[in-house]
């Protein structure tokens, strides 16, 4: 049950945080962890996860140990509103909270309402363009761009994974009240099993930048890495790889599927690679591989709003021979590769430490009691109120 000794907030997301499937949901959980501290919290998921009871079960007992009240499904929002008063109530995904917004608004005008971009989904849909030139996909960035900003406008607060996302959001749309929570990582040195050669990707596969990433550097990169390394090996960790994933299995391609931990290839990897061409927002894979002090080699795009150095705390090259290059000289160059480790825990600990983000999602709460909701638009309200009336007719 819900008391009333501290602030109550409303957290809604199209699924339970799957922590140990997804980046975004591992962000997701931390977010929730720091809020709890000094929060209240109801959670509401619009869909099971689709992982099973008995995953479901777990990710509902996790929340349950932060003490989240939690609803899946099967519940009126309606009632939840009436029930609590909320300080604020914050909506993973632009393509959701569309939906909510006017009700909250509606019925609770003093709630601030927060979407949480995750990333800014029409960024990346056009980075994806520059690498396909498919007008479809053009088409389909312009389209998302739309709905985006159009959501985004009628929200007191929007939360970017990284700065270079609120700045461009800031572009698109100055009157927008932009605030950064990064992802969250625990920094600690991985100790490393034998001196191998392996090479480790992390990525869910419904994520579709993750599946390029991986054909491009099958066909592409990784080739020549095993012309100057024969016995280099490379695992493809992920949930739901499609069949062109799953074809990559070789004598020296794994193709696991979900894996539990990660901890035993964390410490039976020599390099993470993270070949990524396009996408939006802060990659998860990088960021948990840095902060286990395992070398990272990716892309610009993979590099994005982390404020990364080449050659200092990361490897960063987009064109196919560099990248090799780059795996290659840092399995052979053990001075180059220590100073990486060392200089990416130092990194991820002073940016994406559960210290340094936990003063940023506290500024950000605290700024809320300060402000006053932007207030519905006359339009809004009766469009809403006759979708109430309507319900309540027989």
């Amino acid at each position: 049950m819900i008391g009333k000794s501290k602030p109550k907030i409303l957290f809604i997301s199209p699924y339970l945080p799957r922590f140990d499937r997804y980046s975004g949901d591992l962000r997701m959980y931390r977010f929730l962890e720091i809020l709890s501290e000094n929060h209240e919290i109801v959670f509401l998921a619009q869909e099971e996860t689709g992982e099973g009871q008995k995953e479901e079960a777990r990710y509902l007992a996790a929340l349950a140990n932060l003490n989240i009240v939690t609803h899946v499904k099967d519940y009126s929002l309606v009632k939840v509103l009436l029930a609590y008063k909320f300080k604020a109530a914050i909506i993973e995904f632009y393509y959701i909270a569309d939906y909510y917004i006017p009700r909250i608004k509606f019925l609770q005008p003093k709630c601030h309402v927060v979407v949480d971009t995750v990333d800014i989904h029409y960024r990346r849909a056009f980075s994806k363009y520059l690498v396909t030139k498919n007008p479809k996909d053009l088409s389909v960035a312009e389209k998302t761009k739309s709905e985006e900003l159009l959501t985004y406008r009628k929200a007191d607060v929007i939360v970017t994974v990284t700065n270079e996302d609120g700045e461009v959001l800031n572009n698109d749309c100055p009157v927008l009240n932009i605030k950064t929570i990064p992802n969250i990582h625990d920094p600690v040195m991985s100790p490393q099993e034998n001196d191998n050669r392996n090479l480790l990707f992390v990525g869910g596969f419904s994520h579709d930048p993750n599946v390029d990433a991986m054909l491009h550097f099958c066909e592409q990169i990784f080739p020549a890495i095993r012309v100057a390394v024969p016995d280099c090996k490379l695992t493809i960790i992920g949930s739901n790889p499609p069949e062109e994933i799953r074809r990559l299995q070789s004598d020296f391609i794994q193709v696991t599927g979900f894996a539990p931990s990660l901890d035993p290839f964390f410490r039976n990897s020599c390099v993470s690679v993270a070949p990524l061409r396009f996408g939006a927002g802060m990659k998860g894979k990088v960021g948990e591989a840095m902060s286990r002090g395992l070398p990272v080699v990716t892309t610009s795009i993979g590099a994005q709003g982390m404020g990364l150095v080449h050659r200092h705390n990361a490897m960063i090259c987009d064109s196919p021979s560099e990248y090799a290059a780059s795996v290659v000289e840092l399995i052979r160059n053990r001075g180059l590769y220590e100073d990486i480790r060392k200089n990416a825990i130092y990194h991820i600990r002073n940016t994406c430490g559960k210290v340094v983000v936990g003063k940023m999602v506290n500024s950000m709460m605290e700024e809320l009691e300060y402000s006053t909701p932007t207030p519905m638009k006359l339009g809004e309200k009766v469009a809403i109120t006759l979708k109430f009336f309507r319900k309540m007719l027989p």
